[in-house]
């Protein structure tokens, strides 16, 4: 019974079912295999029909290029982040021995020609690219864990002394104190390191002179040998006033031979020899001293700053082959040799942190797990290796260990007994009788003094049995970062191209469209004449497939081409071409993404064709041959409700942004934040659809407006009866649609492009204020500070920097205001002060500059936030509103104190004779921010100005003004040769040893460009969007109106044909076309700067979260910038491939056969 009944399903159920499978696959099979002889037949038939292949072409490659492009910039963008954010990273990671040094250790050694062989196994597997021998910190045996004690207490090579006769080494400080505050307390003092051979060429050659600013790299490391040389970090060739080519006498540095806890005793070492560390380092060392004499300086390098503590920071560099044999082992012995190697990071998966976190993982477990095993025989046997072991040898080995299975295959030929560890360290077996060797893993073998026996051969590990490896990554610690930071990014990047994504899915069904309608006709008359419908749908299908597929090739490498050069913009339409970035042309899209892009090019094409091949099938004979088909009327309701709301939110986001309307404040007419949130998130994409379909049926109507405008002139009084009904075309109607996508795009991007990078100038002048902005480390003079900008003036030696244009610095004082308690923070802005700080209209009341600077000069002030509500003022829109003319003044009192000796002989303020100066000030308005100083700050302060300053602190402390921070003016900072030399400028000017910090406006600009009001990658996907959409717009333009008019050819031969004249059929198509067009260009024009407008909410959003997640403090407001000269050259342009378009398929209609048009219906 049961065989019957799985019979039964067998005949009904599976027979069929994989009958089907094999049917289709034999058909599959046979149209591969008949390509060969069907292509050049479908290639031919094309051609002859190349107007309307065209129109798939255009789709098709729009679509390809877009959504290629989308996820190669995604990818390229991931790469470029990890790049960019390991950059500053010399080596990759840091490999030590396994285990600590000791006299008794398997897997270490103080061979330093051996420990270097370890390299060449190293980038002998793909992971490697570059590996040298480091004297330097000693080994790390933690993972990671950058406070633990383990990781702390490992000591670099501290260096001591420095003599020579160039320079004053006497007062340069040798303390690093930088090290404790951005890192764990492992060492505060400047370090030096001794490189191998395998440092100074390769990729970590090239890492570590990208950062040379003066003299070079040597190329290898037998130049620096035979030159001595010797490469300072920049802060400590300033400080002691050498330059390259001068020499260095002496080096002394220290190693560590011992550690102990603050607590324990240290025997065997030194009184004077023991240093302790940082007082959260917790242990003391003891540190013997070791010299390295006659050095040339040949490079001095930019200091990077603390970074990742795994190496530290900033070192001197000298090479390892100045110190002598004795030194170099007495360095191995005290664990201070190490490898440092670079990965090749082309390597390492960028598309999420899992990936990149497992990649890692996986190759520290490969490079790890090679452990050494090794066979030791008891006192007194035969020397003898692995290999020459034979039966009469009695071996044990542990119970499941490999070298158990080697002994059961045979691979090692001696009596083996299985027993443990305790016994084998003893020679004994399970039995406890004696054995004469005994073969273990290091891993199990503990300290070898608890062996009675000797080593006698060894295997596994590195450099053949000797080494074992542990290592510490320094990419992990960035990874986890970017996890977040490209999540971010991702989420904005590509909602921002949904437009684009869309509108190319529309050029493609447009195309598609076009090209088939016209082909209804012909499928009609193949089907009078006999053709079959298998053999009509094969012919449509293929034809789209053939050509999709041609379409879809040159979208896809013209988009893997141009990648590179959209990840090297810096700015809306603003490239700066570089060589690293070369790599992301061909090397950039997964499988899955490509499989996913010809999916829904070619599979959508195919798909289309398809349907339009069986919708033309289904139809009678008689209706695909006169063109008349019944189609089902459009929902007006759903577009109109889309583009409502989008215009409903546009409206509300231009209200926010202007601080109110009418009876509508601040927060806008919809206060739900997740509303107002659901709205600012939406509304872009409802407005500009909704908008494009409602605004297309109007762009189609053109020629119906402009004949009721003009229509009784003598313009139209000729061809008036011709326009009757020319708009009622559903392509025409489609065409309108697609102008007003591409120009709204087009719009948008120029739009928000030139905000964007408006607003990455306006971040960087509040952030820096000047041109450079120098913090020195106690309060200078005027003349102090410029002298000190004019010597690295003439230490860089720029064409550009030659002297400084203007100096100002902002005044800081802590009056009290009379009848309010506490003090005020006042800055102080003086006179003249206008020509060397970047003021910004937001920052300022009333978003005028010149009456601020003019106000404050005049005993006025403006206060923050904060100090608003402390000092009961009105803000910005109180004031505003207030049409009584009041003025708000406020006393500010400053202390002139008298001091007196007390009774100790010390002296003390002498309160009864101290008397107060005061000053009052009129309120000015609100402020936002003061150039250079952030807004968190100025937030609970006050602004005044010289005037004010000069009554509150009397003549002299005004007459002699010192402060710590001052702002320069040297050259124009959107010159590209200005900006490398404030950059150079900046570098010099912090390392002297009075100033604390340097900032200049060019390197906090190009940071802005990549995280600050664009966001990102965000410049590139503009400039694609603006780029792909006016080419869009202009080949849409004469493409799709070609095929539109070419579809009208009867209609005008007709008019012909009845005694329209050339010129009256001319200026009919002119009129009516650009009647559409023109209005199509209006409306979306408008349709752009409305999704501008909404999207200005969107963009607001995530700059603001990017400014403050990457520490930007100083928000600035996005203003739109309005770029009509770029947007009016599109439309003219879309307007010249109009009016050729227009002129050629005239042509071409007016000169062909009239009987043959006519007969064509």
């Amino acid at each position: 019974m049961a065989n019957e009944v799985f019979e039964r399903l067998l005949e009904k159920i599976f027979r069929p079912f994989f009958a089907g499978i094999v049917n289709k696959s034999t058909k599959l099979f046979d149209g591969i295999r008949s390509l060969p002889s069907t292509v050049p037949i479908i290639i031919q038939r094309v051609w002859r029909g190349r107007e309307r292949a065209i129109a798939i072409i255009a789709g098709v490659f729009l679509a390809s290029l877009v959504i290629t492009t989308v996820f190669a910039y995604g990818n390229g963008l991931s790469k470029a982040a990890l790049k960019d954010g390991i950059e500053d990273l010399l080596f990759d990671g840091k490999i030590d021995f396994r285990e600590d040094p000791g006299e008794y250790n398997v897997g270490r050694t103080n061979d330093t020609g051996v420990w270097e062989s370890v390299c060449d196994e190293l980038v002998q597997k793909p992971e490697f690219e570059d590996c040298g021998l480091v004297f330097g910190r000693q080994g790390i045996r933690v993972d990671n864990q950058f406070f633990d004690s383990g990781f702390i207490t490992p000591q670099p090579l501290n260096v001591e002394e420095i003599k020579g006769e160039s320079g004053n080494w006497a007062n340069v400080s040798l303390d690093y104190p930088e090290a404790l505050s951005s890192g764990p307390p492992i060492n505060d003092e400047r370090i030096i390191r001794f490189y191998g051979d395998g440092i100074w060429d390769g990729e970590l050659g090239d890492r570590h002179s990208k950062d040379i600013i003066y003299g070079e790299w040597p190329a290898n490391g037998g130049i620096a040998t035979a030159n001595r040389a010797i490469i300072l970090p920049s802060k400590l060739a300033s400080q002691a006033g050498v330059e390259v080519n001068e020499t260095i006498d002496e080096i002394t540095f220290s190693y560590v031979t011992d550690v102990q806890p603050f607590n324990e005793k240290m025997t065997g070492c030194k009184l004077e020899n023991i240093e302790y560390g940082p007082e959260d380092n917790g242990h003391k060392y003891c540190r013997q001293n070791m010299t390295v004499t006659n050095l040339t300086i040949v490079g001095i390098y930019q200091e990077k700053g603390a970074g990742n503590p795994t190496i530290l920071f900033d070192p001197i560099i000298v090479h390892a082959n100045l110190l002598n044999s004795s030194q170099k082992t007495t360095l191995m012995e005290y664990d201070h040799g190490y490898l440092g190697f670079a990965l090749d990071r082309d390597k390492l998966p960028s598309q999420t942190a899992d990936l990149a976190v497992e990649y890692l993982d996986n190759l520290y477990q490969d490079v790890t797990g090679k452990r050494i095993t090794v066979l030791y025989g008891s006192n007194g046997s035969t020397v003898l290796t692995k290999e020459e072991l034979t039966s009469e040898h009695k071996v044990g080995v542990l119970d499941g260990s490999q070298s158990e299975i080697d002994c059961n295959t045979n691979v090692i030929k001696a009596q083996c007994f299985v027993t443990n560890a305790t016994n084998l360290r003893n020679f004994k077996d399970e039995n406890n009788n004696s054995i004469d060797y005994f073969i273990m893993n290091s891993k199990y073998l503990g300290s070898q003094a608890e062996i009675n026996g000797t080593i006698v051969d060894s295997w596994g590990g590195y450099a053949s049995g000797q080494v074992e490896l542990i290592y510490t990554d320094l990419i992990s610690g960035t990874i986890g970062f970017l996890n977040i930071f490209l999540g971010l990014v991702a989420v904005f990047n590509y909602t921002l191209m949904i437009p684009i994504v869309v509108l190319s899915f529309s050029v493609l069904i447009y195309g598609l469209a076009l090209s088939l309608e016209q082909r209804k006709m012909e499928v009609a008359i193949h089907r009078v004449i006999g053709g079959t419908q298998e053999g009509l749908r094969k012919m449509l299908t293929s034809e789209v497939v053939i050509v999709s597929t041609i379409a879809f090739l040159g979208g896809y490498i013209l988009s893997i081409g141009i990648v590179p050069n959209l990840l090297s913009a810096v700015g809306f339409m603003s490239f700066e071409s570089s060589g690293d970035l070369a790599e992301y042309r061909w090397a950039n899209l997964g499988i899955g993404a490509l499989i996913f892009t010809i999916i829904t090019t070619i599979g959508v094409a195919w798909f289309y064709g398809k349907n339009k091949a069986d919708e033309f099938l289904s139809i009678e004979i008689v209706e695909g041959v006169s063109k008349i088909s019944k189609k089902a009327e459009p929902r007006f309701w759903i577009p109109l409700a889309c583009f409502l709301v989008g215009a409903f939110t546009g409206v509300e986001i231009w209200i926010e942004d202007n601080g109110g309307w009418g009876p509508f404040g601040e927060d806008g007419m919809v206060t739900n934040f997740i509303t107002n949130g659901l709205l600012k998130i939406f509304a872009p994409f409802l407005l500009w659809i909704g908008g494009a379909i409602i605004l297309g049926k109007i762009g189609a109507k053109g020629p119906e407006f402009l004949v009721k405008i003009f229509g009784k002139t003598a313009l139209l009084s000729d061809i008036k009866r011709g326009l009757t009904n020319s708009t009622s075309s559903d392509t025409v109607n489609r065409l309108a649609v697609i102008m007003l996508l591409t120009l709204s795009i087009v719009t948008l991007a120029a739009i928000q492009g030139y905000t964007g990078t408006d607003v990455d100038e306006r971040t960087a002048s509040a952030d820096i204020g000047a041109d450079i902005q120098v913090q020195f480390v106690d309060p200078v003079s005027k003349e102090q500070a410029e002298a000190s900008v004019i010597t690295a003036i003439d230490r860089i030696d720029s064409d550009k920097v030659k002297k400084i244009d203007s100096s100002a610095s902002i005044g800081t004082i802590y009056p009290t205001a009379k009848g309010s308690s506490g003090v005020v923070t006042t800055y102080v802005i003086f006179d003249g002060t206008d020509d060397t700080l970047l003021w910004d209209k937001q920052a300022v009341p009333n978003r005028n500059i010149d009456n601020t600077i003019s106000g404050l000069s005049s005993d006025r002030f403006t206060a923050g936030e904060g100090a608003i509500s402390l000092l009961d003022l009105p803000g910005n829109d109180e004031l505003d509103s207030d049409d009584t003319g009041f003025e708000y003044k406020i006393t500010l009192e400053y202390p002139e104190y008298k001091f007196r000796i007390n009774e100790t002989g010390f002296p003390e303020i002498d309160f009864a004779n101290s008397t107060y100066r005061e000053t009052q000030v009129t309120y000015l308005g609100e402020h936002q921010w003061i150039p250079g100083i952030p807004s968190t700050d100025t937030d609970n302060s006050i602004i005044i100005g010289e005037n004010s300053y000069r009554k509150l602190v009397g003549p002299t402390i005004a007459d002699n003004y010192v402060s710590t921070t001052w702002f320069f003016e040297l050259c124009d900072q959107n010159n590209k040769d200005c900006k490398d030399a404030l950059s150079n400028l900046a570098v010099e000017v912090g390392n002297s040893e009075i100033v604390f910090s340097s900032q200049d406006w060019a390197s906090s600009h190009e940071e802005v460009e990549t995280n600050g009001g664009l966001i990102f990658g965000t410049q590139g996907l503009l400039s694609l969007q603006f780029m792909v959409s006016s080419v869009a717009v202009v080949a849409s333009a004469f493409v799709f109106l070609s095929l539109v008019l070419d579809q009208r050819s009867k209609e005008l031969a007709i008019l012909q044909a009845i005694g329209a004249s050339p010129n009256q059929i001319r200026k009919l198509v002119l009129f009516e076309i650009l009647s559409i067009i023109i209005v199509s260009m209006t409306l979306g024009v408008l349709l752009g700067v409305g999704v501008a407008q909404t999207f200005n909410g969107f963009f607001f959003v995530f700059g603001y979260i990017f400014q403050i997640f990457l520490g930007n403090a100083t928000p600035i407001s996005r203003e739109l910038v309005w770029p009509w000269a770029e947007i009016i050259l599109v439309n003219i342009s879309v307007l010249i491939a109009v009016i050729i378009a227009l002129v050629l398929t005239t042509r071409k209609v007016l000169n062909a056969n009239l009987a043959m048009i006519l007969k064509g219906e």
